[in-house]
């Protein structure tokens, strides 16, 4: 990130942030239907885009992340299966390389989607998952260290994803 970059924006405020997501969750909704007659094939290849980047730490990812909560949860009920994957790898087609996830949404559903979706372009994408929640509990916040490595090392386990 160039904090000497004119497009930088130095007032990162909640307004700004909730009208640049939901932009993003705009573009997620409507791009899955261009690409209905599209293969398999073509849905992973990557294509060429104008997406701008960002430095997260030692990381560069697309300006604009994909967050994958309401695919699986949270807003009324999940989307298809087929039509969740096609969303997350059409998000990715327009330039997303960097997408949000949490052990929460679902629970675990959203986390197994993702990893379906991204499987086959892995090496070009970057995965957030959040925890820190009694998720088969109260729902209390849990960050100790032994969840901390439970959860890590159960959001690496390939399982495939249970929605329909």
């Amino acid at each position: 990130m160039n904090h000497n970059d004119p497009e930088f924006d130095h007032d990162p405020s909640r307004r700004k942030f909730l009208a640049t997501t939901a932009m993003a969750g705009a573009v997620l909704g409507i791009a899955p239907l261009t690409l209905m007659g599209s293969s398999h094939a073509q849905q992973t290849q990557k294509r060429e885009t104008n997406m701008k980047t960002r430095k997260l730490g030692t990381m560069e990812v697309s300006e604009l992340g994909a967050g994958c909560m309401s695919i699986s949860s949270n807003y009324g009920p999940p989307a298809d299966k087929a039509q969740g994957i096609a969303t997350i790898r059409a998000a990715h087609a327009k330039g997303v390389t960097f997408f949000d996830t949490a052990e929460v949404y679902g629970p675990y559903t959203s986390e197994l989607l993702v990893g379906e979706a991204l499987e086959p372009i892995r090496n070009e994408v970057k995965i957030a998952t959040k925890f820190g929640f009694n998720v088969e509990g109260d729902g209390a916040p849990l960050s100790t260290p032994a969840q901390i490595k439970k959860v890590a090392e159960a959001s690496l386990k390939p399982v495939p994803c249970p929605l329909g």
